[in-house]
């Protein structure tokens, strides 16, 4: 809406999908919608990849053979990502083997401009997941996880900082290149030294509001509240954003009150010679 409002990416284009189909649905239905992890890429890709794989057997029969099993096992999938899923853990190797690793990496690099030459970038990707895992079928939730750095001042520093053998969840979302609502970019593997990558940016805070005579609202920040590693809230939320899920968002006064865990009065001193 704002960096990328001239250029019609896949996650817009996915964001259209979901608005379109998104008629005569309730509060549950549109939060869950929030969380949607379909990905626009192998959506749309794989399906139109089907005759330059018929085309590969007769023309490179050795990489045909080569990538078969990872071929047939991306067939019939819903496209969608999730912590079980090892067709997310090898689409995304997939992808950033034809289009790079970050943001934007939209732009599919040179050398694989002929289409059956995708193929030789999926085997690349299970040869690398292979090498970081010892399998390139890997779920997503071990490859990919949550990991809050505190104190940090920006992104490479904290990247720098994660550790996996600290307090960590698995992450089902990808990044935004792929067409993914469920936006998250994350640290590159390290091979021995870390294999998995780690979720460092992504959405800073989520919500989801009906109004009407009453609202109804929710929210989950990714982490917590509190960047104090010592805080209850500090990774307190990290769990709901791991599992899909959102918080109460409290609106009216009351039910603030009620569910507060600590109030504070604050009264105004009177210092002498103040008229107020």
């Amino acid at each position: 809406m704002v960096e990328d409002a001239d250029v019609d990416m896949r996650r817009s284009k996915m964001s259209r999908l979901i608005l379109n189909d998104a008629s005569d649905i309730d509060f549950e239905q549109w939060s869950e919608l929030a969380y949607d992890t379909r990905m626009y890429w192998p959506m749309t890709e794989i399906p139109k990849l089907a005759a330059d794989y018929e085309a590969l057997k007769t023309n490179q029969p050795q990489l045909a053979a080569e990538v078969a099993e990872c071929w047939e096992h991306l067939q019939n999938w819903d496209c969608r990502s999730s912590i079980e899923s090892t067709q997310t853990t090898l689409v995304v190797a997939w992808y950033e083997q034809l289009y790079g690793f970050g943001y934007p990496a939209e732009t599919l690099k040179s050398e694989f401009t002929d289409r059956q030459s995708w193929f030789l970038a999926l085997k690349n990707a299970a040869d690398k997941l292979s090498g970081l895992h010892g399998t390139w079928k890997h779920p997503w939730g071990k490859a990919h996880l949550l990991q809050r750095a505190a104190n940090q001042p920006d992104v490479q520093h904290a990247g720098i900082g994660l550790n996996p053998f600290q307090k960590n969840l698995p992450c089902p979302g990808t990044s935004g290149p792929l067409g993914i609502i469920f936006t998250v970019y994350s640290s590159p593997e390290i091979p021995v030294l870390r294999p998995q990558r780690f979720a460092v940016v992504g959405a800073s805070y989520m919500a989801v509001t009906e109004f009407g005579p009453t609202v109804t609202a929710q929210s989950v920040m990714p982490f917590g509240t509190s960047g104090r590693r010592s805080s209850p809230h500090f990774f307190d939320q990290a769990e709901l954003y791991s599992t899909s899920r959102f918080k109460p968002a409290w609106f009216r006064t009351e039910d603030v009150e009620q569910h507060a865990v600590t109030t504070l009065k604050l009264q105004r001193l009177k210092i002498a010679g103040d008229k107020d």
